[in-house]
Protein backbone atom coordinates (compact mmCIF):
# COMPACT_ATOMS: atom_id res chain seq x y z
CA UNK A 1 0.00 0.00 0.00
CA UNK A 2 1.47 3.23 -1.07
CA UNK A 3 1.49 6.40 0.90
CA UNK A 4 -1.58 7.81 -0.33
CA UNK A 5 -3.56 5.29 0.55
CA UNK A 6 -2.11 4.88 3.90
CA UNK A 7 -2.77 8.48 4.28
CA UNK A 8 -6.52 8.01 3.65
CA UNK A 9 -7.04 4.72 5.76
CA UNK A 10 -5.87 6.78 8.85
CA UNK A 11 -8.30 9.73 8.02
CA UNK A 12 -10.77 6.58 7.93
CA UNK A 13 -9.42 5.18 11.38
CA UNK A 14 -9.53 8.62 12.60
CA UNK A 15 -12.94 9.27 11.79
CA UNK A 16 -13.98 5.62 12.73
CA UNK A 17 -12.77 6.05 15.87
CA UNK A 18 -13.72 9.66 16.93
CA UNK A 19 -16.33 9.51 20.10
CA UNK A 20 -17.49 13.36 20.25
CA UNK A 21 -20.43 14.83 18.25
CA UNK A 22 -19.13 16.04 14.38
CA UNK A 23 -19.56 19.01 13.32
CA UNK A 24 -21.86 19.80 10.45
CA UNK A 25 -19.45 21.85 9.08
CA UNK A 26 -16.68 19.26 8.68
CA UNK A 27 -17.31 16.56 6.19
CA UNK A 28 -15.10 13.32 5.72
CA UNK A 29 -14.37 10.71 2.66
CA UNK A 30 -17.77 9.30 1.87
CA UNK A 31 -19.71 11.63 3.22
CA UNK A 32 -18.25 14.66 0.72
CA UNK A 33 -20.38 15.80 -1.74
CA UNK A 34 -20.21 16.55 -5.41
CA UNK A 35 -22.18 19.82 -4.53
CA UNK A 36 -19.89 20.43 -1.64
CA UNK A 37 -17.18 20.38 -4.00
CA UNK A 38 -18.81 22.39 -6.77
CA UNK A 39 -19.16 25.01 -3.69
CA UNK A 40 -15.59 24.75 -2.90
CA UNK A 41 -14.67 25.20 -6.96
CA UNK A 42 -16.53 28.27 -6.49
CA UNK A 43 -15.57 29.93 -3.42
CA UNK A 44 -11.94 28.49 -2.69
CA UNK A 45 -11.38 28.67 -6.40
CA UNK A 46 -10.22 24.95 -5.75
CA UNK A 47 -8.85 22.57 -8.90
CA UNK A 48 -8.17 19.28 -8.53
CA UNK A 49 -5.72 17.19 -10.47
CA UNK A 50 -6.80 13.83 -12.14
CA UNK A 51 -5.61 11.67 -9.61
CA UNK A 52 -6.44 13.83 -6.10
CA UNK A 53 -9.22 12.66 -4.07
CA UNK A 54 -10.72 14.87 -1.57
CA UNK A 55 -10.63 13.43 2.29
CA UNK A 56 -11.60 16.02 4.35
CA UNK A 57 -13.81 18.93 3.88
CA UNK A 58 -13.89 22.39 6.30
CA UNK A 59 -17.06 24.73 5.65
CA UNK A 60 -19.22 22.60 3.53
CA UNK A 61 -22.03 25.04 2.90
CA UNK A 62 -23.19 28.51 2.14
CA UNK A 63 -24.03 30.45 5.16
CA UNK A 64 -23.86 34.15 6.01
CA UNK A 65 -20.39 35.52 5.23
CA UNK A 66 -19.91 38.21 6.80
CA UNK A 67 -15.92 38.35 6.25
CA UNK A 68 -15.60 36.18 2.46
CA UNK A 69 -14.98 32.74 2.10
CA UNK A 70 -12.36 30.70 4.37
CA UNK A 71 -12.12 27.09 4.33
CA UNK A 72 -9.86 24.29 3.49
CA UNK A 73 -10.17 21.00 1.70
CA UNK A 74 -7.48 18.01 2.19
CA UNK A 75 -6.99 15.53 -0.32
CA UNK A 76 -4.66 12.80 -1.20
CA UNK A 77 -2.12 15.05 -2.35
CA UNK A 78 -2.13 18.38 -0.73
CA UNK A 79 -3.86 20.87 1.20
CA UNK A 80 -6.23 23.68 -0.76
CA UNK A 81 -7.14 26.68 1.61
CA UNK A 82 -8.64 30.18 1.52
CA UNK A 83 -8.03 32.71 4.64
CA UNK A 84 -8.55 36.04 5.70
CA UNK A 85 -5.49 38.28 6.54
CA UNK A 86 -4.94 38.51 10.52
CA UNK A 87 -4.42 42.08 11.24
CA UNK A 88 -5.91 44.26 13.74
CA UNK A 89 -8.83 45.62 11.67
CA UNK A 90 -9.85 42.54 9.96
CA UNK A 91 -12.91 42.77 11.88
CA UNK A 92 -13.87 45.75 9.85
CA UNK A 93 -11.44 46.09 6.95
CA UNK A 94 -11.41 41.86 5.88
CA UNK A 95 -9.01 41.04 3.39
CA UNK A 96 -9.45 37.41 1.72
CA UNK A 97 -5.95 36.31 0.59
CA UNK A 98 -4.88 34.35 -2.96
CA UNK A 99 -6.31 30.75 -2.45
CA UNK A 100 -3.09 28.67 -2.05
CA UNK A 101 -2.35 25.12 -2.06
CA UNK A 102 0.40 23.11 -0.34
CA UNK A 103 1.17 19.20 -1.30
CA UNK A 104 1.17 17.14 1.78
CA UNK A 105 4.88 16.01 1.51
CA UNK A 106 5.49 19.67 2.61
CA UNK A 107 3.67 19.66 5.92
CA UNK A 108 4.97 18.83 9.08
CA UNK A 109 2.42 20.02 11.27
CA UNK A 110 -1.22 21.44 10.86
CA UNK A 111 -3.73 22.55 13.46
CA UNK A 112 -6.42 25.47 14.21
CA UNK A 113 -5.13 28.13 16.29
CA UNK A 114 -5.45 30.65 18.38
CA UNK A 115 -8.89 32.76 18.19
CA UNK A 116 -8.36 35.89 16.13
CA UNK A 117 -7.52 39.07 18.48
CA UNK A 118 -9.04 42.12 15.87
CA UNK A 119 -10.61 44.76 17.06
CA UNK A 120 -14.10 44.39 18.15
CA UNK A 121 -16.03 41.39 19.53
CA UNK A 122 -17.60 39.83 16.33
CA UNK A 123 -15.74 36.27 15.62
CA UNK A 124 -13.20 36.61 12.31
CA UNK A 125 -11.59 33.12 12.07
CA UNK A 126 -8.77 30.73 14.05
CA UNK A 127 -5.34 30.83 13.11
CA UNK A 128 -4.14 28.20 10.30
CA UNK A 129 -1.33 26.42 11.60
CA UNK A 130 1.11 24.90 9.20
CA UNK A 131 4.53 24.03 9.65
CA UNK A 132 4.03 25.80 13.09
CA UNK A 133 3.28 29.49 10.66
CA UNK A 134 0.31 31.23 11.12
CA UNK A 135 -1.23 31.45 7.50
CA UNK A 136 -3.84 33.33 8.06
CA UNK A 137 -7.53 33.49 9.85
CA UNK A 138 -9.82 30.24 8.94
CA UNK A 139 -13.46 30.60 9.86
CA UNK A 140 -14.75 27.05 11.20
CA UNK A 141 -18.29 27.53 10.57
CA UNK A 142 -20.47 30.61 9.98
CA UNK A 143 -23.01 31.60 13.23
CA UNK A 144 -21.61 34.18 15.15
CA UNK A 145 -19.28 31.97 17.30
CA UNK A 146 -16.77 29.01 16.19
CA UNK A 147 -18.06 26.35 16.01
CA UNK A 148 -16.18 24.35 18.99
CA UNK A 149 -16.89 20.84 17.27
CA UNK A 150 -14.56 21.53 14.49
CA UNK A 151 -12.12 23.13 16.31
CA UNK A 152 -11.83 19.59 18.56
CA UNK A 153 -11.95 17.47 15.03
CA UNK A 154 -9.71 19.12 13.51
CA UNK A 155 -6.84 19.20 15.57
CA UNK A 156 -7.38 16.29 17.54
CA UNK A 157 -7.23 14.45 13.44
CA UNK A 158 -3.65 16.75 13.80
CA UNK A 159 -2.72 14.74 16.97
CA UNK A 160 -3.69 11.44 15.24
CA UNK A 161 -1.91 12.19 12.19
CA UNK A 162 1.20 12.73 14.28
CA UNK A 163 1.12 9.73 16.51
CA UNK A 164 0.70 7.62 13.37
CA UNK A 165 4.05 9.19 11.76
CA UNK A 166 2.33 11.37 9.05
CA UNK A 167 3.07 14.59 10.84
CA UNK A 168 6.82 15.10 12.05
CA UNK A 169 6.03 18.25 14.60
CA UNK A 170 3.19 17.45 17.74
CA UNK A 171 0.56 19.93 17.72
CA UNK A 172 0.87 22.95 20.29
CA UNK A 173 -1.44 22.14 23.23
CA UNK A 174 -3.89 25.52 23.63
CA UNK A 175 -5.29 26.63 27.35
CA UNK A 176 -8.80 26.15 25.09
CA UNK A 177 -8.22 22.60 24.68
Amino acid sequence: MDKIDQFESAIKEFDSKFVFEKSLNISVLADITEKQISFHVRKLHLVLDRDEKPLLVLNTKPGVRLYGFTGFVITNKKIHFSLTKRFFFASIFPIGEKPRSLKLESIDSFQIGEHDSCMGTTYVGHDLLVNKQALGLVRLGFKLTYDDKALKYINDLSMFLFEKGYLKDAPKEYSWQ
